[in-house]
């Protein structure tokens, strides 16, 4: 399928506007427009943790723009049946950094391991091409300082290396 990009042409209007004629669908172009995405060999660029969610390990983005914790749905379903918390309705919207509704499935109370320690966290589970987010909730609630110059960031007295990946930019 091409991309959106590719598909997209300019319809000239009689004031000299321009505005966008989509060859796509609404749908369509929805679906081009997921959070996060990317091929299954690169993840987003950014700083990550290594954390442990039941049997799984896995990488979070750091991610101070994010309000609330997420944890991808494919996670989640990996996870083994007795290590899957309860999980509650989420009654807000959210919107990812593009602007669309992002889907959500629910949200529940995790045990986030990083190194030997544990976190209970709340995190919404969530339609993510990543394994999970952490998010501002996280940071605030653990009292986290992110230190960029020395790659790591300490949450109660915990240092926690900070894993760079990808290329940088717009």
């Amino acid at each position: 399928m091409e991309t959106e990009s590719a598909m997209l042409q300019l319809r000239n209007h009689a004031n000299g506007s321009a505005r966008p004629v989509h060859s796509l669908t609404r749908r369509q172009r929805r679906t081009l427009i997921k959070l996060n995405v990317q091929n299954n060999s690169t993840k987003e660029a950014g700083a990550y943790i290594d954390v442990d969610i039941g049997n799984i390990k896995a990488s979070f983005l750091v991610d101070t723009g994010t309000t609330v914790t997420l944890i991808s749905n494919k996670l989640f379903n990996s996870l083994r049946k007795e290590e899957m918390p309860n999980l509650n309705q989420v009654v807000q919207t959210i919107m990812s950094a593009n602007g669309t509704e992002l889907y959500v499935a629910e949200k529940g109370e995790f045990h986030i391991w990083i190194d030997q320690n544990v976190y209970l966290e709340e995190a919404v589970v969530a339609d993510l091409a990543i394994e999970g987010i952490i998010g501002l909730d996280f940071l605030k609630k653990n009292k986290c300082l992110i230190n960029l110059q020395e790659e790591h960031m300490v949450c109660h007295n915990q240092v926690i290396p900070l894993n760079f990946t990808g290329q940088l930019g717009c």
